[in-house]
Protein backbone atom coordinates (compact mmCIF):
# COMPACT_ATOMS: atom_id res chain seq x y z
CA UNK A 1 0.00 0.00 0.00
CA UNK A 2 1.27 3.53 -0.86
CA UNK A 3 1.93 6.05 2.10
CA UNK A 4 -1.15 7.85 1.81
CA UNK A 5 -3.23 5.00 1.94
CA UNK A 6 -1.53 3.06 4.81
CA UNK A 7 -1.47 7.07 6.98
CA UNK A 8 -5.38 6.94 6.67
CA UNK A 9 -6.18 3.61 6.28
CA UNK A 10 -6.13 2.67 9.78
CA UNK A 11 -7.86 5.33 10.83
CA UNK A 12 -10.99 4.99 8.44
CA UNK A 13 -11.14 1.45 9.62
CA UNK A 14 -11.81 2.84 13.33
CA UNK A 15 -14.52 5.29 12.09
CA UNK A 16 -16.39 2.37 10.37
CA UNK A 17 -16.00 0.46 13.37
CA UNK A 18 -17.42 3.10 15.30
CA UNK A 19 -20.53 3.50 13.05
CA UNK A 20 -21.19 0.52 13.14
CA UNK A 21 -21.55 0.15 16.86
CA UNK A 22 -23.61 3.20 16.66
CA UNK A 23 -25.79 2.35 14.60
CA UNK A 24 -25.89 -1.16 16.88
CA UNK A 25 -27.30 1.00 19.46
CA UNK A 26 -29.25 3.50 17.23
CA UNK A 27 -33.18 2.07 18.48
CA UNK A 28 -31.78 2.29 21.98
CA UNK A 29 -31.14 6.05 21.47
CA UNK A 30 -34.31 6.78 19.93
CA UNK A 31 -35.94 4.71 22.94
CA UNK A 32 -33.96 7.14 25.10
CA UNK A 33 -34.82 10.24 24.02
CA UNK A 34 -38.42 9.27 24.24
CA UNK A 35 -38.62 8.80 27.74
CA UNK A 36 -36.32 11.99 28.04
CA UNK A 37 -39.01 14.00 26.01
CA UNK A 38 -41.36 13.13 28.50
CA UNK A 39 -39.24 14.81 31.38
CA UNK A 40 -39.94 18.54 32.99
CA UNK A 41 -36.07 19.36 32.07
CA UNK A 42 -36.28 19.53 28.78
CA UNK A 43 -32.00 20.31 29.05
CA UNK A 44 -32.03 16.53 29.87
CA UNK A 45 -33.09 15.75 25.64
CA UNK A 46 -30.87 18.35 24.42
CA UNK A 47 -27.70 17.72 26.28
CA UNK A 48 -28.23 13.86 25.14
CA UNK A 49 -29.26 15.05 21.53
CA UNK A 50 -25.93 17.50 21.62
CA UNK A 51 -24.36 14.19 22.77
CA UNK A 52 -25.08 12.44 20.00
CA UNK A 53 -24.88 14.73 17.81
CA UNK A 54 -20.54 14.95 18.35
CA UNK A 55 -20.73 11.25 18.12
CA UNK A 56 -22.10 11.30 14.47
CA UNK A 57 -19.49 13.80 13.74
CA UNK A 58 -16.56 11.71 15.30
CA UNK A 59 -17.55 8.97 13.21
CA UNK A 60 -18.95 10.07 10.17
CA UNK A 61 -17.28 9.87 6.31
CA UNK A 62 -18.08 8.68 3.02
CA UNK A 63 -18.00 5.15 1.93
CA UNK A 64 -16.50 3.95 -1.13
CA UNK A 65 -17.23 0.12 0.23
CA UNK A 66 -12.92 -0.33 -0.63
CA UNK A 67 -10.60 0.83 1.91
CA UNK A 68 -7.81 2.29 -0.47
CA UNK A 69 -10.44 4.38 -2.04
CA UNK A 70 -12.17 5.19 1.61
CA UNK A 71 -8.44 6.80 2.61
CA UNK A 72 -8.07 8.95 0.05
CA UNK A 73 -11.76 9.93 -0.94
CA UNK A 74 -12.31 10.78 3.24
CA UNK A 75 -8.58 12.47 3.41
CA UNK A 76 -9.42 15.29 0.80
CA UNK A 77 -13.45 15.30 1.88
CA UNK A 78 -12.13 15.86 5.57
CA UNK A 79 -9.35 18.94 4.37
CA UNK A 80 -11.19 20.79 2.05
CA UNK A 81 -12.79 23.86 2.78
CA UNK A 82 -15.89 24.17 4.86
CA UNK A 83 -17.40 25.85 1.78
CA UNK A 84 -16.83 23.26 -0.60
CA UNK A 85 -19.60 20.85 -0.99
CA UNK A 86 -18.42 17.15 -1.47
CA UNK A 87 -20.67 14.91 -3.06
CA UNK A 88 -20.05 11.46 -3.45
CA UNK A 89 -22.18 8.51 -5.60
CA UNK A 90 -21.93 4.73 -6.46
CA UNK A 91 -19.56 2.15 -4.70
CA UNK A 92 -17.17 -0.07 -5.78
CA UNK A 93 -18.06 -3.62 -5.48
CA UNK A 94 -15.96 -5.49 -2.78
CA UNK A 95 -13.19 -7.02 -5.37
CA UNK A 96 -11.93 -4.66 -8.18
CA UNK A 97 -9.20 -5.67 -11.18
CA UNK A 98 -7.90 -2.65 -9.99
CA UNK A 99 -4.43 -3.34 -7.72
CA UNK A 100 -4.38 -0.88 -4.98
CA UNK A 101 -1.44 1.52 -5.79
CA UNK A 102 -2.59 2.14 -9.24
CA UNK A 103 -6.20 2.94 -7.88
CA UNK A 104 -4.32 5.25 -5.17
CA UNK A 105 -2.89 7.32 -8.01
CA UNK A 106 -4.82 7.46 -10.18
CA UNK A 107 -7.94 9.23 -7.06
CA UNK A 108 -4.98 11.21 -5.11
CA UNK A 109 -3.97 13.10 -8.63
CA UNK A 110 -7.17 13.85 -9.59
CA UNK A 111 -8.57 14.37 -6.47
CA UNK A 112 -5.39 16.75 -5.58
CA UNK A 113 -5.93 18.51 -8.48
CA UNK A 114 -10.43 18.80 -7.83
CA UNK A 115 -8.96 20.34 -4.33
CA UNK A 116 -6.23 22.80 -5.72
CA UNK A 117 -8.83 24.27 -7.93
CA UNK A 118 -11.69 25.02 -5.66
CA UNK A 119 -8.97 26.57 -3.24
CA UNK A 120 -8.99 29.58 -5.71
CA UNK A 121 -12.30 29.62 -6.16
CA UNK A 122 -13.39 33.29 -5.39
CA UNK A 123 -16.39 33.99 -7.57
CA UNK A 124 -18.42 31.01 -5.62
CA UNK A 125 -19.94 30.72 -2.25
CA UNK A 126 -20.05 27.01 -3.01
CA UNK A 127 -17.74 25.46 -5.00
CA UNK A 128 -18.61 22.27 -5.54
CA UNK A 129 -16.16 18.87 -5.58
CA UNK A 130 -18.62 15.70 -7.23
CA UNK A 131 -17.05 12.08 -7.55
CA UNK A 132 -19.23 9.10 -9.71
CA UNK A 133 -17.72 5.34 -9.11
CA UNK A 134 -18.63 2.55 -10.98
CA UNK A 135 -17.31 -0.94 -11.00
CA UNK A 136 -18.39 -4.37 -12.42
CA UNK A 137 -16.28 -7.13 -13.79
CA UNK A 138 -15.29 -5.95 -17.16
CA UNK A 139 -14.36 -1.85 -16.16
CA UNK A 140 -14.33 0.45 -13.68
CA UNK A 141 -15.24 3.95 -14.05
CA UNK A 142 -14.36 7.30 -12.22
CA UNK A 143 -15.85 10.71 -12.72
CA UNK A 144 -14.11 13.61 -10.51
CA UNK A 145 -15.82 17.09 -11.01
CA UNK A 146 -15.49 20.30 -9.39
CA UNK A 147 -15.99 24.10 -9.68
CA UNK A 148 -13.40 25.74 -11.86
CA UNK A 149 -13.09 29.00 -13.23
CA UNK A 150 -9.79 29.33 -13.99
CA UNK A 151 -8.70 26.27 -15.92
CA UNK A 152 -8.75 26.58 -19.83
CA UNK A 153 -8.41 24.35 -22.61
CA UNK A 154 -4.74 23.52 -22.42
CA UNK A 155 -5.17 20.82 -18.84
CA UNK A 156 -6.47 18.59 -22.15
CA UNK A 157 -2.98 18.53 -22.90
CA UNK A 158 -1.93 17.25 -19.07
CA UNK A 159 -0.22 21.03 -18.82
CA UNK A 160 -0.22 22.68 -15.79
CA UNK A 161 -0.80 26.31 -14.71
CA UNK A 162 1.25 26.02 -11.52
CA UNK A 163 4.98 27.12 -11.11
CA UNK A 164 6.25 24.37 -10.14
CA UNK A 165 5.27 22.67 -13.61
CA UNK A 166 8.04 20.30 -14.30
CA UNK A 167 7.14 18.47 -10.90
CA UNK A 168 3.08 19.19 -10.53
CA UNK A 169 3.03 17.63 -14.54
CA UNK A 170 3.88 14.47 -13.02
CA UNK A 171 0.68 13.70 -11.22
CA UNK A 172 -1.99 13.78 -14.23
CA UNK A 173 1.09 12.30 -16.73
CA UNK A 174 1.06 9.19 -14.07
CA UNK A 175 -2.71 8.66 -13.98
CA UNK A 176 -2.38 8.92 -18.07
CA UNK A 177 -0.30 6.15 -18.19
CA UNK A 178 -2.10 3.61 -15.88
CA UNK A 179 -4.96 4.54 -17.99
CA UNK A 180 -3.30 3.21 -20.72
CA UNK A 181 -2.26 0.38 -18.77
CA UNK A 182 -5.74 -1.51 -18.72
CA UNK A 183 -6.67 0.05 -22.09
CA UNK A 184 -8.76 2.79 -21.24
CA UNK A 185 -9.23 6.42 -21.31
CA UNK A 186 -8.83 9.63 -19.70
CA UNK A 187 -11.01 12.52 -20.86
CA UNK A 188 -10.85 15.88 -19.19
CA UNK A 189 -12.94 18.65 -20.17
CA UNK A 190 -13.65 22.44 -19.02
CA UNK A 191 -16.81 24.28 -19.82
CA UNK A 192 -19.52 26.14 -17.89
CA UNK A 193 -17.22 26.84 -14.87
CA UNK A 194 -16.68 23.20 -14.52
CA UNK A 195 -13.67 20.98 -14.92
CA UNK A 196 -14.41 17.00 -15.33
CA UNK A 197 -12.21 14.50 -15.62
CA UNK A 198 -13.32 10.98 -16.59
CA UNK A 199 -11.35 7.98 -16.25
CA UNK A 200 -12.39 4.47 -17.90
CA UNK A 201 -10.09 1.29 -17.18
CA UNK A 202 -10.50 -2.24 -18.74
CA UNK A 203 -10.16 -5.28 -17.21
CA UNK A 204 -7.45 -6.96 -19.45
CA UNK A 205 -6.90 -10.01 -17.41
Amino acid sequence: MLALEERHYNDFRKKNEDLRAFRHDYNFHIMVMQELAKHPNPDKLKNYVNDLSNIKEQVYYLSTNHPVSDAIVNYFYENSPQNVLFELEGKFPENIFVNDSDLCVILSNLLKNASEAVEKETSSRSPKIYISLYADTEYLSILIENTSTHLDSQIQNLTTTKADSLNHGFGLRNVKNIVNKYHGYLDLQHENNTFRATCYLRNIK
